[in-house]
């Protein structure tokens, strides 16, 4: 007998979300009840077809309800909710296992791929510069030796997506591997701050700067593609950058990949100084190789800081 009526007399339509994914539990009901049903694990509803003139109201916890006149109702097949809230994304730091933020015992700082992005830096270095409580050390243009709580070189710890890029037989002095990594390859920069011994080994002394690098997208569609370009000119020192970034998935399988290049000038320095030092930042004279001999040449442009 029911679904004898179901045939002549049922109302069936699907629940679902703004993602396509259907809501089981979901509830439909006119404005005094006399009516009500509950969708089914598929999100499917079927309920006995109301007067024309009824109105029902769908609602599921978490999402918007939604109200339809049985007349528009009957045309559709499916019927979309809005989420109520947003879900927070979780913030993973990378270590010999992934943590949540609050689970690591350190201060820790990232910085996301929205803002490494707007900040275009030239490098990794000087995209790390930007997180605060770093100081990055750059005697020159081709340095970047970031410095933790006064700790640097090998007493700083920096890992490429879980890979050591050091450890503590390095130099103690200055240690420039922070600008071999693509910054614009990166979905986010992390920084550690204090001993990270325990989870990283006795070459996390003074802190850790882990690198993590974009991840392919697996488990849509095949032949997914993700594509990303950039262009970068900077005039103090005459930067001409290139970047592309490219991903494709599948439902099993990803890749992705990254390249930049990159050239660089002198950098120039402005031309306006105090009065009280006239002569501070130029650059008077520089030194030239001729064989195997040093010369000392003088600089004929002193704000163009060779070499």
């Amino acid at each position: 007998m029911l679904v004898k009526a179901q045939e002549r007399d049922s109302l069936s339509f699907q629940v679902i979300n703004s993602g396509g994914e259907p809501l089981p539990a979901a509830i439909a009901h006119n404005r005094d009840y006399t009516i009500k049903a509950t969708s089914d694990l598929s999100g499917n509803i079927h309920i006995p077809k109301p007067d024309g003139s009824d109105t029902l109201y769908i609602a599921s916890m978490g999402y918007y309800e939604v109200q339809y006149a049985t007349p528009d109702l009957i045309k559709r097949s499916s019927v979309t909710l809005q989420p109520l809230m947003q879900d927070l994304e979780v913030v993973e730091v990378i270590g010999r296992t992934d943590l949540t933020e609050r689970m690591i015992p350190y201060q820790v700082q990232r910085l996301a791929e929205s803002e490494i992005s707007f900040q275009q830096s030239p490098n990794a270095a000087d995209a790390l510069a930007a997180t605060p409580g770093v100081f990055v050390q750059k005697s020159q243009m081709g340095g970047g030796s970031p410095i933790i709580r006064g700790f640097e070189a090998n007493r700083v710890l920096l890992v490429l997506d879980g890979v050591r890029m050091n450890n503590i037989i390095y130099r103690s002095g200055h240690l420039q591997n922070a600008i071999t990594v693509d910054a614009q390859g990166l979905e986010q920069l992390e920084v550690i701050f204090g001993p990270g011994s325990l989870m990283y080994g006795s070459d996390a002394l003074g802190g850790v700067v882990h690198f993590r690098t974009k991840s392919p997208k697996v488990g849509v569609e095949a032949g997914t593609l993700d594509l990303n370009t950039s262009m970068r000119y900077a005039s103090a020192s005459r930067q001409k950058t290139a970047h592309v970034d490219f991903g494709i998935g599948g439902k099993k399988l990803g890749y992705w990949g990254s390249a930049t290049y990159s050239s660089f000038g002198d950098l120039r320095t402005g031309k306006r100084y105090s009065d009280k030092y006239p002569q501070f930042g130029k650059r008077l004279f520089y030194i030239d190789t001729e064989g195997t001999v040093d010369r000392v040449l003088e600089n004929d442009e002193t704000n163009l800081q060779i070499g």
